[in-house]
């Protein structure tokens, strides 16, 4: 039974106000919350916790992460019992070793799709570093050769899926520094280099108004090619949210309350626009908790 100050009942009292999931989602849920790392002595271990959700409430994903020493037994249990093939964990072992990062993270998510899970590192590091542990692809060579065109020489973060049907890595970096325009110019060379539909005007006129805004992009990378590609906008406005919203066919407000049932004065973090083979979704990424940085 989770205290009421607990973060995680936090969290399952926001994904209350979300549209119905079944059973075995639930109980998906309940499995990699009770995998996280346990309080120790009444206290809530230094771990951060996150939560992001499309605007059309169709698809959740949980994020925790804290020091890896802390994260690396109950990250490994959770893909055992997420089903996670020994070659995945195995993937997760080499990612440890060649990284050494100091932040691990595991990540649940329930959608359409079904459900998926895997683990994370949310911090940033040289490509040089990373290469090798990404699935080989056309996508993926011509991902790098754009970031050594825009000068960029590092990721924000790593991210794998252990799905057996289809496991994805997924690489988020960042844009150059420069203005608005010069930012969204360089996410839609890469949107044109990698042969995903660009961005409709509306929206394009909507990020360009967020002028403090730094943006970064996503890429889903599998073995035959690109899953996935988006740009992440941090601190959204509400003009932007409802921008996106229009341009997915949705509405921002549904979502409202899952936002504020997330933490009071609850700002999303990042809103991030994504273009897949379905059409165009838009994700707003909530923390739930934050921790401190680990020493």
């Amino acid at each position: 039974m989770l205290q009421p100050d607990d973060p995680r009942q936090e969290l399952l009292n926001a994904i209350a106000l979300l549209p119905g999931h079944s059973s075995a989602e639930r109980e998906a849920i309940n499995v990699w919350l009770k995998a996280l790392p346990a309080p120790l002595m009444g206290q809530w271990p230094d771990m951060a916790l996150a939560a992001s959700v499309t605007l059309d409430q169709k698809r959740l994903t949980l994020r925790a992460a804290g020091a890896t020493l802390r994260m690396a037994q109950s990250t490994r249990a959770f893909l055992s019992l997420a089903g996670g093939a020994p070659s995945e964990l195995a993937a997760l072992d080499e990612a440890l070793e060649t990284l050494d990062p100091v932040v691990l993270g595991s990540w649940l998510e329930i959608g359409p799709q079904g459900v998926d899970g895997g683990w994370f590192l949310p911090s940033p590091m040289h490509l040089k570093d990373v290469i090798g542990l990404l699935p080989p692809s056309d996508a993926l060579d011509a991902l790098l050769h754009w970031a050594a065109e825009q000068g960029i020489d590092h990721c924000l973060g790593l991210r794998r899926s252990v799905n057996a049907a289809a496991p994805y890595t997924d690489l988020t970096l960042p844009l150059p520094d420069g203005m608005a325009h010069e930012q969204l110019a360089a996410t839609l060379i890469l949107f044109d280099t990698l042969g995903a539909q660009t961005l409709p005007e509306p929206l394009r006129r909507a990020i360009l108004r967020e002028l403090e805004a730094p943006l970064a992009v996503s890429a889903w990378l599998l073995p035959e090619g690109l899953a996935q590609l988006s740009v992440l906008i941090h601190d959204p406005s509400d003009a932007l949210r409802a921008a996106a919203a229009t341009a997915c066919g949705t509405n921002a407000d549904g979502i409202r309350p899952f936002v504020n049932a997330c933490g009071p004065g609850q700002v999303p973090m990042a809103l991030e626009i994504q273009r897949t083979a379905d059409g165009l979704q838009a994700e707003l990424h909530l923390e739930v908790r934050e921790a401190e940085p680990p020493n």
